[in-house]
């Protein structure tokens, strides 16, 4: 594990807001007749293993999309 402290504010270098930006991506783009909270959990359980991958290796590269 390696702790790496961030600037006061620094979002792009925040993989957490990466899957909330997909999260509120599906919820604005896809989202269906279920109630509200399930579609949030629907929403997350579309995060997969290879997005965090992606993000953090964003994250960690320093580099914008």
């Amino acid at each position: 594990m390696r702790i790496v402290f961030l600037p006061t504010y620094s979002p792009e270098l925040n993989p957490c807001e990466f899957v909330f930006a997909q999260v509120k991506r599906y919820l604005r783009d896809r989202m269906g007749t279920l109630r509200f909270w399930l579609e949030i959990i629907r929403g997350f359980l579309g995060v997969s293993a290879d997005n965090m991958r992606v993000y953090y290796d964003h994250c960690l590269s320093g580099r914008a999309f």
